[in-house]
């Protein structure tokens, strides 16, 4: 039969029974995204400062690989961006010089027999490069429809192009950082073996042959990224549009979608990965749930009315919470 719909866009499906959430023949792929534009910006940006604080010289060759796509995605968002006919010309002319750097990359990625050469790409600025082209596709398809009447539109787009280029700022630097890192432990393998070779005097020590052409490359993207959000970040992320605060359903929404998917995914694939992604996921749910309590009896410390509630629930998510942790772990 037809399949049914995500359960955000059917209540009904909230209540459903554990046959229905169970039955494999009525398992529905619930990969829709669902997170606005500006979600995904903030997740990319978030990932992109994840990578810096992880990144290894191991990571060096997978993170050249992925860097022209990743540009290439943020170059087609930025284009997508509604515009003004009297904006200036000179206002995309940073991601162009981005993109026109970063297609040296493209030329000697093709050359074979030099490093870093074919391989897989990096999984972490795939991410990335996935949550920016899922953004771009959104923006491009109703960004016609908003008004550049409003100044906070403008300074909204305005927020967006920093957001963009912040995150290929922090990938940059991760870029910067892992050949660094990888020349590091060329020059300890040298000296182990008896053949040290001689220290760099350009960039850092560690600028060695053959990563000395890439982290000149890297480093010139970084210098163009960093430029365009240099005092101009923290002004135009200022200028972002926020949702309500009085928006109460996107929690629950999501939170029953979370439920419906794991029941789904314990039908059709009950995997080792999948069982700790679940658990984990569950536990994390569980932990933010106490804070949230500690939060709301701080603030109704006052309101009797509000304890009994409380009294009933802290325990109860304490103890589902001390389950899972444990739990995950161990699947881990």
């Amino acid at each position: 039969g037809k399949p049914e719909p995500m359960a955000a866009e059917t209540p009904a499906l909230f209540s459903a029974t554990d046959e229905e959430l169970f039955d494999a023949g009525r398992i529905v792929h619930t990969l829709k995204d669902t997170r606005s534009a500006g979600e995904m910006l903030h997740d990319a940006d978030h990932l992109a400062r994840q990578l810096l604080m992880d990144v290894t010289g191991d990571d060096a060759g997978r993170l050249l690989r992925s860097w022209p796509t990743l540009v290439d995605a943020g170059f087609r968002l930025w284009k997508a961006l509604p515009s003004r006919r009297r904006d200036p010309v000179e206002r995309d002319l940073p991601i162009q010089r981005l993109v026109a750097t970063t297609s040296t990359f493209t030329d000697f990625l093709a050359r074979s027999g030099s490093w870093p050469g074919n391989g897989p790409p990096h999984t972490g600025v795939d991410q990335i490069t996935e949550t920016l082209s899922t953004a771009g596709a959104l923006i491009a398809r109703y960004g016609t429809d908003v008004s550049m009447h409003q100044s906070r539109t403008v300074r909204d787009i305005d927020a967006t192009r920093a957001r963009v280029m912040h995150t290929l700022f922090v990938t940059a630097h991760a870029i910067t950082v892992a050949p660094n890192s990888h020349g590091r432990g060329l020059v300890r393998d040298a000296h182990s073996h008896g053949r040290p070779i001689p220290l760099s005097s350009i960039h850092t020590v560690y600028a060695v042959p053959p990563t000395l052409a890439w982290m000149q490359r890297a480093t010139r993207c970084e210098n163009l990224a960093h430029s365009y959000v240099v005092g101009r970040f923290v002004t135009a992320a200022y200028g972002e549009a926020a949702p309500s605060p009085d928006d109460h359903v996107r929690i629950p929404r999501a939170l029953a979608r979370c439920d419906i998917q794991a029941h789904r995914t314990l039908a059709h694939d009950p995997s080792a990965a999948n069982l700790v992604l679940i658990t984990r996921t569950q536990s994390l749910i569980a932990g933010a749930s106490l804070t949230l309590f500690a939060a709301v009896a701080y603030v109704r410390s006052h309101d009797i009315d509000a304890t009994p509630h409380l009294d009933r629930a802290h325990p109860a998510v304490a103890r589902a919470r001390g389950i899972l942790e444990p739990a995950w772990l161990t699947l881990a």
